[in-house]
């Protein structure tokens, strides 16, 4: 498929995809917004409201990603290749979130845990794809990689945050009180985000997952010191993890330009 197709293909994806999460949050489907059907499965690991407004920029990002592209395309630039190692896989996550926010608005928590477990599955596919293994870190590279690092890093915390929403629905009972069990649930996507910050040397995947769980944990400050205090200590973590990647980018980059 040619590279100009594909592009197109994925940029009206996104922009269906920004259109069809705006109208149907009007409360269409039964009534139901993202943060009422939300509010109905409280629960400790949920993040304050002003976390979700990342979306806003992960959009924003994406736009700025695929406007770039069209001009490589435009320019025959060589970076124009990332264009194919993207693929159609934008394209599979924009039907994947419209699918999520459907089954979503109709209370099928069950399903979007498995639509949130394919969309990370999808995103760290396409990041092994695009994901320069060496080179030092270019303004070309972060346009062209940031969005979809950014994307993961907070598809990584909500794909949690889905499992005790889905948790609540289901009745589960837990034998540990709900501030431990929701410290582990921290703690379990501070290592997951740590880990493939790491993997795909990705500083905008850690900064999304340190995004979302200190919001985690302000939205408890009030009700549980102990979840505020993990939380906290989760988002440092993954915080010092993006400042030594962050720490080798730059010595790669020097030491490129030195050979240079």
């Amino acid at each position: 498929m040619q590279r100009s197709t594909i592009l197109y293909i994925n940029f009206t994806s996104l922009i269906a995809t920004i259109f069809i999460n705006y109208f149907l949050n009007t409360g269409i489907i039964n009534g139901n917004t993202v943060k009422a059907v939300s509010d109905r499965y409280e629960n400790m690991f949920t993040p304050a409201d002003y976390a979700f407004g990342i979306w806003g920029v992960i959009y924003f990002l994406l736009t700025i990603h695929f406007i770039y592209c069209f001009y490589l395309l435009k320019k025959n630039d060589g970076q124009a290749k990332i264009i194919e190692k993207v693929g159609l896989l934008f394209a599979v996550t924009s039907l994947i979130n419209c699918l999520w926010i459907y089954f979503w608005l109709q209370d099928f928590i069950g399903i979007c845990l498995l639509l949130m477990v394919i969309l990370l599955y999808v995103l760290t596919t396409m990041l092994t794809r695009i994901t320069p293994k060496k080179g030092p870190t270019t303004l070309k590279k972060l346009l062209t990689t940031t969005p979809f690092t950014l994307y993961g890093g907070w598809v990584c915390v909500a794909m949690i945050s889905n499992v005790a929403a889905f948790l609540v629905k289901l009745g589960w009972k837990h034998t540990m009180e709900d501030a431990v069990w929701t410290g582990l649930l921290i703690i379990i996507a501070g290592i997951i985000n740590i880990l493939l910050s790491w993997r795909y040397r990705a500083i905008a995947f850690g900064l999304a997952g340190a995004w979302g769980l200190s919001a985690v944990a302000i939205n408890n400050l009030d009700n549980n010191y102990t979840v505020s205090v993990i939380g906290i200590l989760t988002a440092i973590a993954i915080l010092s993890t993006c400042f030594y990647i962050g720490t080798r980018k730059l010595t790669s980059t020097q030491s490129a330009l030195q050979t240079n």
